[in-house]
């Protein structure tokens, strides 16, 4: 018996991918980096900041991709 998985080349389509996607995933990792930096909590500051930059990168790849195989977005 054959049991569903997920696909994750079917989740989404490529004309979804926006840079929308980086408020969400990548500024909200920056602000909490900065935040826990100024109130003393320099561990979990670098933590976020290292998550944000490693999501960065990620996202770049997704986004750069999308800009060359793409339409371009509406106005």
């Amino acid at each position: 018996m054959h049991q569903p998985s997920l696909d994750l080349r079917r989740v989404s389509q490529i004309i979804t991918t926006t840079p929308v996607i980086y408020l969400p995933s990548i500024a909200g990792n920056f602000i909490i980096a900065a935040g826990c930096g100024a109130m003393g909590y320099t561990s979990w500051g670098i933590l976020f900041f290292g998550a944000g930059a490693f999501g960065w990168l990620a996202l770049e790849s997704i986004i750069v991709f999308r800009l060359f195989n793409a339409s371009s977005l509406p106005a």
